[in-house]
């Protein structure tokens, strides 16, 4: 049918193009307006009315074949998957697309080259992707001889980023199949020099669980984590609370860590009663209890910890860590068993509801961290951090208000590979991973749809 489309389309340019030359036909008629006769007109109207009337009735013939990839695939599908990948590389840490999605095929060796205007004092992202059957695909921009950016890498994704001097260009981007052939899509994109330099510092491992990590080998003690790093966002002014459980008989230390954008960050940790234990207003980032004077908590009971924001915007983390009870050891390097309870110790919805799930998804498993509860709008993200040891298995379990339609857990290793990940339409999913070797591993609850409060924790247990 599209082939006879096609057609139709060709016959009527052809009768316009002889309209223009029967136009033109004055005196002796040239060899090159053999078909400028008087009837032409008419002949290439009837023919052009034909084929369109063939062509309605072309589905009665049978349904039209679909170009498949190799793969499977239709050639519609590799694109639309194509472009989804282009824009979660271009628009991950706030990117704007700069015109349009280039979407086509390439040989290899060949290159596809589009112009384009670039703002000034803006950072950009050159994406390109090449479907199946492209080995190694680049993307370039540049002003005439001069190279903005360039993918070095080899493979059938590239990415290039860079930023702009204090004048707009107009630039000529490219995309090239070094080796392969196939379908392909590319874009360019836009940010802000602060999204840039906050989106650098998060691939170069500058973040704040990063950060906070660091602060834990330096401040640390040999203590263990009593909650798993948490990652929160503030603005100056802001403050939030959270409650933590701490036991008499045991000291504790809560260290907090902050990315570039906060420059002033405050703790505070409040007894059962009301009563500030310790706090730390030291002008900067980093902000510490129990580290300079011991904290020992007398009282039994929920404590309660503030974190203010005076100076900045941006992400934190904090996390808090004590030693081992007075009566107790540890068993295979973890705390012992008896640390935490399933759920916690309250009664709330997420608890009951992590309790529940813990005996049909983690049975025989026992609480690695205590019960963390936060709070998710559509669309966004927490982080825990947890440490593992090679030859255990870990079950992640959270569970959602009713409020909460949608909520999804991926787990990442140190490198930022996923390991596993529940994206089911469910408010209580869970993940279990089985590590082969010891290193920090992150737990990310997003709120795929609805909103309000949530409840995870993270259980270890024989494979």
């Amino acid at each position: 049918m599209e082939m006879k489309k096609q057609l139709g389309y060709s016959v009527v340019k052809s009768c316009v193009n002889h309209v223009n030359c029967v136009n033109s036909c004055r005196g002796p008629m040239r060899p090159s307006q053999r078909h400028c006769r008087p009837w032409f007109p008419l002949f290439a109207a009837g023919l052009g009315a034909l084929v369109s009337l063939v062509s309605l009735f072309a589905p009665l013939s049978g349904p039209v074949a679909v170009a498949q990839a190799p793969g499977g695939e239709s050639e519609g599908m590799i694109e639309a998957r194509l472009g989804l990948e282009v824009s979660a590389a271009g628009e991950a840490g706030g990117g704007q697309r700069l015109g349009e999605m280039h979407l086509g095929s390439l040989r290899s060796g060949q290159t596809r080259a589009f112009t384009v205007n670039l703002p000034a004092g803006k950072c950009f992202v050159a994406a390109g992707y090449g479907g199946p059957g492209v080995q190694n695909i680049d993307v370039a921009v540049q002003v005439g001889r001069s190279v903005l950016a360039r993918d070095a890498d080899t493979g059938p994704a590239a990415v290039a980023r860079w930023c702009s001097a204090g004048r707009a260009v107009r630039a000529r981007f490219t995309v090239t199949a070094f080796r392969g052939q196939g379908q392909f899509a590319a874009a360019l994109y836009s940010m802000d020099p602060a999204q840039a330099e906050a989106h650098a510092a998060e691939l170069a491992g500058d973040t704040a669980l990063d950060r906070l990590e660091s602060l834990v080998e330096r401040h640390g003690g040999g203590m263990r984590p009593v909650t798993v790093a948490v990652r929160e966002s503030l603005v100056a002014g802001e403050q939030l609370e959270r409650t933590v459980l701490l036991r008499p008989g045991r000291c504790y230390r809560v260290l907090a860590a902050a990315e570039r954008g906060i420059t002033d960050l405050d703790l505070t940790l409040l007894g059962p009663g009301g009563a500030t234990l310790q706090r730390d207003a030291s002008d900067d980032g980093t902000p510490t209890l129990g580290v300079l004077g011991p904290l020992c908590p007398a009282g039994v009971g929920e404590h309660r910890l503030i974190l203010r924001v005076e100076a900045g915007e941006g992400a934190f983390a904090w996390q808090v860590f004590g030693n081992a009870p007075a009566s107790g050891g540890s068993v295979n390097g973890r705390a012992p068993a008896a640390t935490y309870r399933v759920g916690g110790t309250g009664s709330t919805y997420t608890s009951r509801q992590v309790r529940s799930a813990h005996g049909e998804h983690a049975g025989g498993f026992q609480p690695l961290t205590d019960f963390i509860e936060g709070t998710l709008r559509t669309g966004n993200t927490a982080e825990h951090r947890f440490r593992v040891t090679g030859g255990q298995c870990y079950v992640v379990l959270a569970a959602a208000v009713p409020s909460a339609r949608d909520l999804d857990i991926e787990v990442r290793d140190p490198y930022g590979n996923e390991r596993g990940a529940d994206r089911g339409a469910t408010a209580t999913p869970h993940v279990r991973v089985c590590p082969r070797v010891a290193g920090s591993y992150v737990a990310r609850v997003h709120m795929f749809q609805g909103y309000g409060a949530y409840g995870l924790q993270i259980f270890v247990g024989a494979p």
